[in-house]
C-alpha cells in the first residue's frame, strides 16, 4: 500500500513535537512494511509574533526538515498570499482579538495545503495523513487497524 504522509507549518515545533511526529507517526507507518512518502510544506518566516499564543521571537528554521525521510518545500509569504485574503479578512470579526492574526496564519496554512497539490499526486496514494508540523502525539494510532479499515473501503480521519 502506498502512504503519504504530509506536514505543513511554520516549522516551530520544539524538540518534544519533532520527536513524537518520527517516533509516533512516521517510524511506525514506516514500520507497517508499507511504502511511505514523507513531504513537509513550511512557511517560511524569520519570527512569531502571536499574542494569542504568547509566542514571541526568532524561528530558527533549518533547510532541511528535521522529520524522517521527509522533502521540504519551503514558502515566503509572498507565495502565500492571495487577492482573495484581505476580502476574507475584512468580511469576517477577528474573533481572537489578536488584529486578524490567527485569521491569516489560517489562510496561510491553507495556501500551504494548496501548494502540496501541485507538488505531490495525492491520486497516487491509498492513504494520507495530513497533519500540521507542531503537535505533539502522545501516542502511536493502532495503523494496522486504520489501514485495515481503509482496504475495506471505510474512510476516517485522525
Amino acid at each position: 500500500m502506498k502512504v503519504l504522509i504530509l506536514l505543513y507549518g511554520i516549522m516551530r515545533g520544539n524538540k518534544e513535537s519533532i520527536g513524537s511526529i518520527n517516533s509516533k507517526l512516521i517510524q511506525p507507518l514506516i514500520n507497517t512494511n508499507n511504502n511511505v512518502d514523507v513531504y513537509h510544506f513550511v512557511h517560511s518566516i524569520k519570527d512569531i509574533k502571536n499574542p494569542r499564543s504568547n509566542e514571541y521571537g526568532e524561528l530558527n528554521q533549518p533547510d532541511s526538515s528535521p522529520f524522517l525521510n521527509a522533502i521540504l518545500f519551503k514558502y515566503e509569504t509572498t507565495d502565500l498570499q492571495h487577492k482573495s485574503d484581505e476580502r476574507i479578512i475584512n468580511s469576517t470579526k477577528d474573533i481572537y482579538l489578536d488584529d486578524f492574526k490567527s485569521i491569516k496564519n489560517l489562510l496561510f496554512q491553507l495556501s500551504l495545503l494548496k501548494k502540496s497539490t501541485y507538488k505531490v499526486d495525492y491520486e497516487k496514494y491509498d492513504v494520507v495523513f495530513l497533519t500540521r508540523d507542531d503537535l505533539l502525539f502522545n501516542k502511536t494510532p493502532d495503523f494496522h487497524l486504520e489501514l485495515e479499515i481503509y482496504r475495506k473501503n471505510i474512510y476516517f480521519s485522525i
